[in-house]
């Protein structure tokens, strides 16, 4: 069955291809970046709720370890699908916050 977020993939990519989106996206990536620096040279990350990946990227490809939870199957594909293609990798667990292992 397909859910309201797999619903509007299409939608979001092309929403996404705008130059409006790139300049936001732009602009949180290297937010996220700053902040990220003075954690340390290689941090865990967990986006919880990351669906396409679009937020967590930047930080994959600044050699983080960078795991996506999302209930959408679909948007943790695209996840995984903008990851392979800025060649860097990212862990996707499909589902919400009850599904991530005790004590990690």
């Amino acid at each position: 069955m397909t859910d309201v977020f797999s619903e509007k993939l299409a939608t979001w990519r092309e929403y996404t291809d705008t130059p409006w989106a790139r300049i936001r996206y732009g602009v949180v990536g290297e937010v996220l970046r700053r902040h990220a620096e003075h954690l340390g040279e290689h941090i865990r990350v967990l986006d919880v709720g990351g669906g396409d990946g679009v937020d967590a990227l930047p930080l994959a490809l600044a050699g983080h370890d960078v795991t996506i939870i999302d209930p959408s199957r679909e948007w943790l594909d695209e996840a995984t699908r903008r990851a392979v293609a800025a060649d860097t990798s990212i862990t996707t667990i499909h589902g919400g916050l009850d599904d991530l292992p005790a004590g990690e």
